[in-house]
């Protein structure tokens, strides 16, 4: 038994952070990625969407370069910096191609990223509160998604 764990006070539970890799990037995002692949390729748009992600500029974002072609590529062997950078710019590169709730999900999904990977808060309370709204918002339409799928 770890000694760590009978600490007075300590809750293994409350805690130990979440990490962010494992249950954003290779969880929501993964899953999100691959449906949407999936109705880009059933509609015949997946050659018009890797072109966009190949004209999207990664100027403003904290990502490497978009290597559209490499991921669209090995779309199934992805790994965590190439679904940070999709978390960021699916909402741009899908516009038009696909429904308005996935859409809007991946707005939704791009936000939370970016509160995810906060490197200052100055403000906890106001930081929990986006934070709690962007899960919500990511919630309700993985929820409304469902329905269509």
């Amino acid at each position: 038994m770890n000694p760590l764990l009978d600490l007075p006070g300590f809750d293994v539970h409350k805690d130990t952070p979440v990490e962010p890799l494992h249950t954003h990037l290779l969880g929501v995002v993964k899953y999100f990625w691959a449906q949407t692949v999936w109705v880009l390729e059933k509609r015949g748009q997946f050659v018009q969407f890797q072109a966009r992600l190949n004209s999207l500029a990664k100027s403003g974002l904290n990502v490497p370069n978009i290597m559209g072609d490499y991921m669209c590529r090995y779309r199934g062997g992805l790994i965590g910096k190439h679904f940070k950078t999709i978390s960021q710019i699916m909402a741009f590169a899908i516009c038009g191609l696909v429904e308005e709730n996935l859409q809007n999900a991946w707005f939704a999904i791009g936000k939370l990223t970016v509160l995810i990977w906060e490197v200052q808060i100055n403000d906890i309370h106001e930081y929990t509160e986006k934070l709690q709204a962007a899960i919500q918002d990511v919630l309700d339409f993985a929820a409304a998604l469902s329905q269509d799928y």
